[in-house]
C-alpha cells in the first residue's frame, strides 16, 4: 500500500490537537472532502447534501486571550504538496469573511500556529554553550 503523506501529517496533527482538546484549549472536526477512484455516485449524493471542493481538511475553533471566539481553517499539505483551484477559492471565501485560513506542511507548522493563537507555552529555545 502507498503512502499518502498528507493523510500521515494529518494522523499526527489531530494526534497534537485531540491533546489540546482533551485540555479544553481547543475543539476541532476533519472535513472528509476527499475524492478518488469509485466514489464519483458518492461524491454526487454529498454534492448534493452540500460537500464542496476545496474544503479544508480542518476546522478549529478556539478562544483568544482576550475571550473573543475565533475559527480557523487550516489546509494540511506534504512538503511538495500545491493547492488546487478550488483550494484556493476556499482561501479566498476564507479571507473575504475574515476567518482565518492557514496551510500548514508539517507538524512543527501547526506547533508554532497552536502557539502563536497563545493556547500553549512557547517552547523554550535551545541555549547554546559559549566556547
Amino acid at each position: 500500500m502507498r503512502q499518502n503523506p498528507e493523510a500521515s501529517l494529518q494522523r499526527a496533527v489531530v494526534q497534537y490537537l485531540s491533546l489540546l482538546e482533551n485540555q479544553r484549549r481547543l475543539y476541532f472536526f476533519a472535513v472528509p472532502n476527499q475524492g478518488g477512484a469509485g466514489l464519483k455516485k458518492r461524491g454526487a449524493v454529498l454534492k448534493g447534501l452540500g460537500q464542496r471542493a476545496g474544503v479544508s481538511d480542518l476546522v478549529i475553533m478556539y478562544g483568544s486571550t482576550g475571550g473573543v471566539p475565533k475559527t480557523a481553517f487550516v489546509e494540511l499539505k506534504a512538503p511538495s504538496g500545491s493547492m488546487s483551484l478550488a483550494q484556493h477559492l476556499f482561501a479566498d471565501q476564507c479571507e473575504r469573511f475574515g476567518f482565518e485560513y492557514h496551510v500548514v506542511r508539517g507538524l512543527d507548522e501547526m506547533v508554532n500556529l497552536i502557539e502563536t493563537w497563545g493556547l500553549v507555552r512557547v517552547r523554550a529555545e535551545k541555549k547554546t554553550r559559549s566556547p
